[in-house]
Formats: structure tokens, sequence, C-alpha cells
């Protein structure tokens, strides 16, 4: 933190808010921790964030689940699904989706050869641009 070189009062405040949930965690080196004290004992904006931040750590400390061992579980599984889990879950899904249109294409398959198939059709189906004279004849 000594390295930040502040410009004002206004970046000196954002350079230590920015340290406050360390310092109260007792995550901030001894050297930075004084620095963050000294500018709290200086700063009422400063020093109101930081019993605002304290104040909400000792409710939070005070909030109690009862006896709910299985409820960590439960929030977890909808927090942080295991990524394969998903996965297997969507492709599940997909196989049962594949499945289901092969079944319509088999059954479209199934009327279609059930259906008799006018000539003229027959004919569009082989012969699209009409029937192909033999080379060097002309068809009348």
């Amino acid at each position: 933190m000594t390295e930040v070189h502040e410009t004002g009062a206004a970046a000196a405040c954002e350079t230590r808010r920015a340290c406050l949930t360390a310092l109260l965690d007792g995550e901030l080196p001894p050297h930075d921790a004084t620095e963050v004290w000294a500018h709290l004992a200086e700063c009422p904006a400063c020093r109101r964030a930081w019993e605002e931040l304290a104040a909400v750590r000792d409710l939070a400390a005070q909030w109690t689940m009862g006896d709910t061992p299985d409820l960590w579980p439960a929030v977890q599984a909808q927090i942080e699904p295991e990524p394969w889990e998903t996965v297997m879950a969507e492709l599940r899904q997909l196989r049962a989706e594949t499945q289901a249109l092969w079944g319509e294409v088999a059954q479209l398959r199934r009327e279609l050869a059930a259906r008799p198939t006018p000539p003229e059709a027959s004919s569009r189906l082989l012969f699209p641009n009409g029937p192909a004279a033999p080379a060097g004849r002309r068809l009348v």
C-alpha cells in the first residue's frame, strides 16, 4: 500500500477504504494496518464506513440458523452445480429430444412409403428438367 502515490484526500480515502475489509479480517500487513488506523483516526467519512462495515460483520456473526446440517449442501447445489452434472443433464435432455425426432422421422418415412405416387410426380422426380434426349437426337 505504501507504493500507491495519492494525489489528494479523495485518493487517500479511496485507497484506505479499499483496505477496510482486509483490516477487519486481520489480513493486512502490520505496516499497512497502521496506516489505515491512522487515516481512520483523522477521517470522519472513512471512520463512518469502517463502523458500518464492522456493524454489518457483527450482525452477521450473531445470525444463527439453528440445527440445519442439510442446509448448506442444498444451497451449494443451487449455486454451484458440478459442471459434469450440468453437462450430463443437458446430454440426457438432448438424447431424449434426438430420440423423439428420430421417431418422428421414422413415422414420416412410413407415411410416405404408404402413399401411392402419381405417375406424373414420379417422372418429375426422375427428370426435374424434363426427360433427357439421347446425344444427337431431339425429343418431339
